[in-house]
């Protein structure tokens, strides 16, 4: 039943980004315009979201200590930039303008975060694990981009084209996902399984697509990180077990047992819940 509600969750939070009232969230526009826009420019977070999964930050080699220390960069980056938004006034700064005051806090945490875990945990592996959770899709990461030959112009495309394939696949099962919750047969189980399935068929549609971008060589490389010993215990993207909010809360791990803290929230987290479409 977990399983259910959180994939139902997921897609009912993601009403925001498809151009749906939002309640909340930042007080500049231009602010929340730049943040719905961040992981098209900024795709680091998918692969720090693994880590929010415990059997990966055992394989990788991660203590819980390092995982709060990565942790702690990304609420700071929270922070921040609701700082930021206190900041702003909409008649001084322009569009581009809080953009670029956006990327100057992202940026410098997300690579702060991402060398810490290369001289802390096993950062390669961690790259792997990322390529056979996201397939294709895990190009649009530079440090997977780098690895298969992916630069440039080349890369910035395939990341436009990640993006507004993710929103089209987004629009088109909106009805069926509708459908389905408005109209459930069988029971909860039986539910989570039929939307399961309906984000896993269109997750690999997108794929696919992406794939057709990626060059003979390229693909080649990415397959050879992606079969490179297959680990069995990865969450699905962007529907795992990886939105709690760790034992200040009451959750960890295991019922009953500390664990340690969970994840902050997404940049694309207006602070009231509303979340941005999960990602392939």
């Amino acid at each position: 039943m977990a399983r259910a509600v959180s994939l139902i969750l997921v897609f009912i939070l993601a009403a925001p980004a498809l151009g749906q009232p939002r309640r909340g969230g930042p007080r500049n526009r231009y602010l929340g315009e730049a943040l719905r826009e961040l992981d098209r420019h900024h795709p680091e977070r998918e692969l720090m979201e693994l880590l929010w999964h415990p059997p990966v930050r055992q394989e990788i080699g991660l203590t819980d200590e390092e995982f709060a220390h990565v942790m702690a960069e990304m609420r700071g980056v929270m922070v921040k930039i609701r700082d930021l938004d206190q900041s702003l006034d909409e008649k001084e700064a322009s569009r581009e303008e809080v953009a670029k005051k956006l990327a100057e806090i992202v940026a410098p945490a997300y690579q702060r975060a991402t060398e810490y875990l290369k001289e802390n945990a096993d950062f390669e592996r961690l790259v792997e694990l990322f390529v056979q959770q996201r397939g294709y899709s895990a190009a649009s990461n530079q440090e997977v981009a780098k690895r298969i030959g992916l630069e440039g112009e080349a890369l910035k495309e395939f990341q436009e084209a990640k993006h507004h394939l993710l929103h089209e696949m987004m629009d088109k099962v909106r009805p069926e996902f509708e459908r389905l919750i408005r109209t459930p047969k069988g029971s909860q189980q039986e539910m989570g399984r039929e939307v399961e399935r309906l984000f896993k068929h269109a997750h690999q549609e997108v794929d696919e697509k992406l794939a057709q971008r990626l060059t003979p060589e390229q693909k080649a490389a990415l397959d050879r990180m992606r079969d490179r010993a297959p680990f069995a215990d990865l969450p699905r993207p962007g529907m795992g077990p990886m939105r709690g909010r760790g034992p200040r809360e009451g959750r960890g791990p295991e019922r009953g047992r500390p664990g340690p803290p969970g994840p902050p929230p997404s940049p694309n987290d207006d602070g009231d819940g509303h979340r941005d479409p999960p990602k392939c």
